[in-house]
């Protein structure tokens, strides 16, 4: 059996994140929806590490195949400037890991920011914008983990922020009408950040579960 290892971004190791939105039926968790949408793609053993804790031991000792870094439901505790501050381990991590990683909407914004990316509020500041429900993503490069998956197929968003920028090491893969880069990769590792949900799909709107399926085909 895969084993998964899921980072909650949360604020504090309890913190469930939950979330309410027009366009979800109940409120939900984002790292229990992930951890639910994964178990329901095949047999997979999954295990929720907080993230300042992924750091206290070697990435073997968590006998993971895969990572996953999840979205928060919070705002940025310090601000934009200080989210290196507040995500030091894991921007460590994301900087040291070679298994293939995965990581989601406030995940992504974290792995650019480790990267030399800024976070700035959707729009780049000028106003107040923000990216909710299903919307269609174009994608501008090919790559596994669009496979199948058509062009301006839709995926769900929450965000109010994004990256604004690729940082150098990566390459765009994706972008939406509102938010530049939607999805992006590293040029020489197995590292994806996604600012959509693909946990939070249903039988109309599916391209997130290809895509978790496809990132989970990668496992070796």
């Amino acid at each position: 059996m895969k084993r998964v290892l899921v980072v909650n971004t949360g604020i504090a190791p309890e913190d469930m994140q939950y979330c309410k939105s027009e366009y979800l039926p109940k409120l939900l968790s984002l790292p229990i929806s992930l951890i639910t949408a994964i178990e329901r793609l095949g047999e997979y053993e999954t295990r929720l590490v907080f993230h300042n804790d992924v750091l206290n031991k070697d990435i073997s000792e968590y006998q993971a195949d895969c990572v996953i870094v999840c979205g928060r439901s919070s705002d940025w505790r310090y601000g934009y400037d200080n989210v290196n501050m507040e995500f030091m381990n894991l921007e460590v991590f994301l900087r040291k890991i070679n298994l293939p990683t995965l990581c989601i909407c406030a995940g992504h914004q974290i792995c650019g920011t480790a990267h030399g990316a800024r976070i700035l509020n959707l729009g780049g500041g000028r106003e107040i914008y923000s990216e909710l429900g299903f919307k269609k993503v174009h994608i501008v490069k090919d790559d596994p983990l669009f496979c199948g998956i058509s062009n301006d197929s839709s995926f769900m968003m929450l965000h109010r922020d994004e990256l604004t920028n690729t940082p150098e090491e990566f390459e765009l893969l994706a972008s939406s009408e509102m938010c530049k880069v939607q999805a992006m990769k590293h040029k020489e590792k197995v590292l994806y950040g996604v600012q959509f949900h693909p946990e939070l799909f249903n039988e109309l709107n599916d391209a997130g579960r290809k895509l978790l399926q496809n990132f989970l085909n990668m496992i070796n």
